[in-house]
């Protein structure tokens, strides 16, 4: 998915960006003209950003297989998720183009829809280990009760490391 990303930011986004920049330069009176370094820091730093964000599938996916988070919460706040992928969008895109800042925020929503239904099925596959996390209480790797500060569990009498 990052080479898509890479290939992606290459061919539809860097193009996008270099247009959106040219009103500013008429803006100010100034030439159009780059600099190479210039040039290439953008089209460096936009396929780093956009490789990266194609990555959302799989980030998501192993938050869920891990238990880190469950789909549901993801399904139930997705204006919110979608919110901060807007406003990661706008900051990305370095024109005030709405139309640069939607050709990236489509395909975001697109990822995170498509790590949403591959974590799904990593649930339904009940495949998902449950995060331990550290303000719960130490439970017995057997016998499922409350362990106590010793090593051994009160219950079934075994021990835990």
């Amino acid at each position: 998915m990052h080479a898509c990303g890479v290939v992606f930011g290459i061919m539809v986004l860097v193009p996008v960006f270099m247009w959106s920049i040219f009103p500013f330069f008429t803006a100010v009176g100034a030439a159009r003209v780059i600099g190479v370094m210039d040039f290439y820091n953008i089209v460096f730093i936009t396929t780093l950003a956009i490789g990266l964000i194609f990555t959302f599938p799989a980030f998501f996916a192993i938050l869920v297989k891990y238990g880190v988070i469950g789909t549901a919460v993801l399904r139930r706040n997705r204006k919110y998720l979608y919110l901060a992928l807007f406003i990661l969008a706008m900051i990305i895109t370095p024109g005030s183009s709405p139309h640069s800042n939607l050709i990236l925020f489509v395909p975001m929503v697109l990822l995170v829809e498509i790590g949403i239904f591959f974590g799904r099925r990593y649930e339904k596959k009940e495949k998902v280990k449950r995060a331990r996390w550290f303000w719960q209480e130490p439970t017995c790797k057997f016998c499922g009760a409350r362990l106590s500060t010793s090593l051994f569990c009160p219950k079934c009498g075994r021990a835990q490391r």
